[in-house]
């Protein structure tokens, strides 16, 4: 499967009417169903996730730019020792380049993200 070269970015806002700045979680070459992590600190209390924003910007040479969108099926969010992890699961999870989408249903179930 191709690699793309790119910026894979997130920011989550909570309950509390705060946001975390956005923070990328994967920068360099992405294929084809890889699975990313990210461990993200921060001092700032959003309270419980209710929307998670995913951006992605293309980075790459003149032949990996041709890729303008990746698809994002689910984004899992653990506040550790907070709350239960929490499964966001987009409507359309295409993130077109230079754009975001958000994800706003989430569930505490593995399942409820197809």
């Amino acid at each position: 499967m191709p690699s793309i070269e790119g910026v894979l970015s997130v920011q989550l806002r909570g309950t509390m009417g705060r946001q975390l700045t956005w923070r990328p979680i994967k920068e360099g070459g992405m294929s084809g169903g890889d699975r990313i992590s990210s461990f993200i600190i921060d001092e700032t209390d959003v309270g419980e996730v209710s929307q998670v924003l995913v951006r992605f910007q293309n980075q790459g040479n003149s032949l990996s730019r041709r890729v303008r969108s990746l698809l994002v099926k689910s984004v899992e969010v653990d506040f550790v020792m907070k709350f239960p992890k929490k499964h966001f699961c987009p409507t359309n999870g295409v993130v077109q380049d230079g754009r975001e989408i958000v994800l706003t249903s989430g569930s505490y179930f593995t399942s409820a993200c197809p």
